[in-house]
């Protein structure tokens, strides 16, 4: 699905759709700095988390939840 496809619209229901699954998924604290407050950023087609702390940015991935899931891997 493309940005063109779905719409402004598609895009905030997407974005509605990942807060609510991030709220059951929350990410663990910065593995750097101990920061447990992250933000999750929207890169078009990818998703990470960023701690609003010292600034590290987690892998990749296509969705929110992933992100977390991946942020979560690395921080263990």
């Amino acid at each position: 699905m493309t940005h063109e496809s779905e719409g402004l619209p598609g895009i905030y229901k997407a974005r509605q759709k990942a807060n609510a699954v991030a709220m059951k998924d929350k990410p663990l604290p910065c593995p750097f700095c101990g920061e447990k407050k992250q933000i999750y950023t929207n890169k078009i087609v990818y998703w990470s988390v960023l701690c609003v702390t010292c600034g590290v940015d987690g892998p990749t991935n296509r969705t929110e939840k992933g992100a977390i899931k991946a942020w979560n891997r690395r921080s263990k």
